[in-house]
Order: structure tokens, then sequence, then C-alpha cells
């Protein structure tokens, strides 16, 4: 991953759900990726998550997580703060 003149670290992101309802449905799959600008370095971030509710059918057509394999998954919530440590203070681009 090459960027050349970052005026601000950014953090490129991924993000798999168990539907599209931006209310009800939640957070399964982060992937992330934080290049930092002063220097350039790269910090890769993945994690799965228990969302503990059932995706809806079409969700995992289009991923293929099922809910089985999420099942011994942290939650959401027991990984936020890490989260929220990694993108702060970041630009944000989602993919």
């Amino acid at each position: 991953f090459f960027v050349m003149n970052l005026d601000r670290t950014i953090v490129l992101f991924d993000i798999e759900t168990t539907g599209i309802d931006q209310v009800e449905d939640r957070i399964i799959e982060i992937y992330i990726k934080k290049v930092i600008a002063s220097t350039g370095q790269v910090i890769e971030w993945h994690s799965y998550f228990n969302p503990e509710k059932p995706s809806n059918p079409k969700a995992i057509e289009k991923h293929g997580i099922s809910d089985s394999f999420l099942l011994d998954k942290p939650k959401f919530v027991d990984k936020a703060k890490e989260v929220f440590e990694l993108i702060k203070d970041s630009d944000l681009g989602g993919y």
C-alpha cells in the first residue's frame, strides 16, 4: 500500500453487517487499514463480532458469514473502545 503526501492520517475500512437496516442491523466484521501521515506506517486491524441476533439471509448470501461462525466471536461493545482508539483523529474512508 503506497500513499504519497498525506497531510492527515487516514483510516480506510470495510464493514459487513447483519443486513441493511441502519437501526436494527449490527456490525459483524470490520477490516481497518490505517496510514499514519507523519511516518507512512500502515496498521491493519480485523475482527469478527457476535451480533447476538440472526443475520438477514440476503446478507449471508452477500458476505458468506454464517450466524454459527459468529457465535464464539466477541461482541462489538467489547471491542468498541479499541476501534475508537484506532480511528480517532483520522480522516475516514470506506470501501
